[in-house]
């Protein structure tokens, strides 16, 4: 769908040369208490931690166990960087390898050094409200100075999540695990049939999980749809929920189908959106710019979607019918075909593949028969693919001649 302004996060495959760090350095030592080659392995690709231990000061205290001092460290860290480091150890790490005590000890004192910018005092707290209050109350920087006010507003000094949180966010209600802010007990219900739905449909389901998605939002804002994996923030409008409609539950989906693809990398270090677009038929110049050839037909599609579009926030209009690039007959087309115009058309302007992807997903799940144009299947490869690889089924698709 339109509204986004998002680079989703693909994580560096390159290799980080672990010979940058002498023998009896404070990073081998970290290193040392990985269990397993794997584990050493995956750590030798954390880039941020890395930055981490490059830092002197930094590499000294980790190196002695001065927690301490490492703390006040940490304390002049900024928010921005705390928090990448910290969902990197999470995500990238910790998901596989969780017996790292060290590990799970640092991310744990990024997480307070991180509180400790919002103004709460969190030395008595336990390690389990850290991490409420951490996944709770995550921003970017642009938002910590507002944050900070509403914050010393409720002059929460030392206060737990469970008592923090709905204050500040108003109602908190659970879903698998995940805590959703400012739902409604209707608009709840909304987003867990949906939920629900996608993950009943995938015998491994990525489309929710405390991982990916450590807290939901449910805003007043109109218009807004958004994942955003830097955080594993999960940001909805109230109006989005309020109508369980098809429109609004293939938009739902679609940021679910984002979440999805993060799993993927995560969990199984599979690269769902460049593998999608290889079948689609994007091709990335040496600069970086995503491209693809089609064509556009004459005319466009009247259904469902198109009709609740009709004065919606979430329009997929105007629907032009944008097909294969058509090649000779006897030969298969080297691109496919988008479900959506805007598939294509917020691909290009945001030169982000993922786009096509989440919107195929979503369509496949919800409205399959918009594969079809003219008793054919527009985009075939792009069908069979998402059934394989996101549904572990590709049900039959029958394109209706007339």
């Amino acid at each position: 769908m339109g509204f986004r302004s998002r680079t989703f996060l693909v994580w560096s495959l390159l290799c980080v040369c672990t010979s940058a760090f002498a023998k009896n350095s404070a990073y081998y030592q970290f290193r040392h208490g990985a269990a397993s080659p794997v584990c050493k392995e995956r750590l030798d690709h954390l880039t941020d931690l890395h930055s981490l231990f490059e830092m002197n000061e930094t590499s000294l205290y980790l190196r002695t166990d001065d927690s301490l001092s490492l703390q006040k460290k940490l304390a002049t860290f900024s928010t921005d960087f705390l928090i990448k480091v910290s969902v990197e150890l999470d995500q990238e790490y910790e998901v596989l390898c969780p017996e790292h005590k060290k590990a799970s000890a640092l991310r744990e004192q990024l997480n307070r050094a991180y509180l400790g910018h919002l103004g709460i005092l969190s030395d008595s707290l336990k390690s389990e409200e850290v991490d409420k209050l951490f996944r709770g109350l995550l921003a970017f920087k642009a938002e910590i100075a507002p944050l900070k006010q509403q914050l010393a507003a409720l002059k929460p000094a030392v206060v737990g999540a469970d008592d923090l949180l709905p204050r500040l966010f108003g109602n908190v209600r659970k879903l698998s695990g995940v805590p959703v802010f400012g739902a409604s007990p209707a608009q709840f219900e909304h987003l867990s049939t949906v939920v629900g739905e996608l993950c009943k449909a995938s015998a491994a389901c990525l489309f929710w999980d405390p991982k990916l998605v450590y807290k939901v939002v449910v805003r007043d804002q109109p218009g807004t749809a958004l994942y955003v994996p830097e955080v594993a923030v999960l940001v909805l409008s109230s109006d989005l929920l309020d109508k369980p409609n098809l429109l609004h539950r293939l938009v739902i989906a679609h940021e679910l189908a984002h979440v999805a693809a993060q799993g993927a990398w995560v969990f199984r270090r599979q690269d769902w959106v460049g593998d999608y677009a290889k079948v689609g038929g994007w091709k990335k110049d040496a600069k970086g710019k995503w491209s693809i050839t089609t064509r556009r037909l004459a005319g466009t599609r009247d259904d469902a979607l198109t009709q609740l579009s009709k004065n919606s926030r979430y329009s997929i209009l105007p629907d032009t019918i944008y097909v294969s690039d058509g090649s000779k007959e006897g030969q298969k087309a080297k691109t496919e075909g988008f479900v959506l115009a805007k598939s294509y058309e917020e691909s290009l302007k945001n030169n982000d593949p993922s786009e096509d992807f989440a919107d195929h997903v979503a369509t496949f799940f919800y409205m399959p028969e918009r594969f079809c144009y003219q008793g054919n299947n527009i985009a075939p490869g792009k069908y069979a693919w998402i059934g394989e690889k996101v549904f572990q089924q590709t049900p039959a698709l029958e394109c209706p001649t007339s």
